[in-house]
């Protein structure tokens, strides 16, 4: 398992979605030649891929037949994810279908533009209408993961008590929202991140 997050930490942030798994009890199927040569994280029905370059179509298979049960999700780099997609689509005669497509930023310069208003942590009491909000974030930005509203009420319960959730106020109202998730070593992802259309 050492092994396995010295690989992932070697990009830490490209493979920050695969840490975030690991670290949530994923289970790593590792293809090994002379060190690790691709890596799948898989936690539930979701994974994310990690590799250094396209493995060839063997070891692609070779990863296929290690997975228990089909994968309605998986993250990583546009290619080989799209090759090992349509390689677990043919083991379980499914359909392998690219939903979205997001490139990673490196932020090397940050700069604060004058405005009013104040970030402020989210509070327990916060979760009515953060619950409402989250529901829209995930009709708006991923329309093809289908949520129920009492599991958003749950998550937005677990990270208000971890602290996790902030906003920016202005004139005593919330007018936006964003969260932390999945911390590394030397980083940590911002999600949730949201304004009301009537705000924008």
């Amino acid at each position: 398992m050492d092994d396995v997050q010295h690989f992932l930490l070697e990009r830490e942030a490209e493979n920050n979605l695969a840490l975030g798994l690991l670290a949530q009890g994923g289970q790593s199927h590792v293809l090994r030649r002379q060190g690790i040569r691709c890596l799948l994280i898989q936690a539930g029905r979701r994974a994310a891929l990690s590799t250094p370059a396209a493995p060839p179509v063997a070891a692609l298979q070779a990863l296929r037949d290690r997975l228990p049960a089909p994968l309605v999700r998986l993250t990583g780099p546009p290619s080989p994810t799209r090759e090992v997609m349509e390689c677990l689509a043919q083991r379980w005669n499914l359909r392998a279908e690219c939903k979205d497509s997001m490139r990673l930023y490196r932020l090397t310069r940050l700069g604060c533009a004058p405005g009013e208003g104040t970030l402020r942590a989210l509070q327990p009491s916060d979760e009515p209408w953060l619950t409402t909000w989250m529901l829209q974030f995930y009709r708006e930005a991923l329309p093809f993961e289908p949520v129920q509203a009492d599991q958003v009420a749950a998550q937005c319960r677990k990270k208000l008590q971890q602290g996790d959730f902030f906003g920016w106020q202005v004139a005593g109202q919330w007018v936006s929202m964003a969260a932390f998730t999945r911390p590394s070593p030397h980083g940590v992802c911002l999600s949730s991140v949201f304004t009301p259309p009537a705000l924008r």
